[in-house]
């Protein structure tokens, strides 16, 4: 499970990079796509440590909150990037 939630963090990161050095808007928009799927993999990992008492529930609902702006920050990035596209 470490393994598999480190890959999933990491992958936001990676994705985030990748996709800004992307020239064209849908290029963009993938990786935007790939990162919020990485987001949700990551906090579904984060579930499966928390129910096996890895953490605390306060300490998990910290890092889903903190993940949870960031998906909507991406969905953002969705939207202003597709209006892009329409101009």
């Amino acid at each position: 499970l470490v393994d598999q939630l480190v890959d999933a963090a990491v992958s936001i990161g990676s994705n985030i990079a990748e996709g800004f050095g992307r020239f064209h808007y849908r290029e963009y928009i993938n990786f935007l796509y790939y990162i919020r799927g990485s987001l949700d993999e990551t906090v579904r990992r984060l579930r499966h440590f928390w129910l096996l008492k890895d953490f605390t529930e306060e300490e998990f609902n910290g890092i889903v909150t903190r993940l949870r702006d960031l998906h909507v920050k991406i969905n953002n990035s969705i939207s202003a990037t597709r209006r892009q596209l329409k101009n």
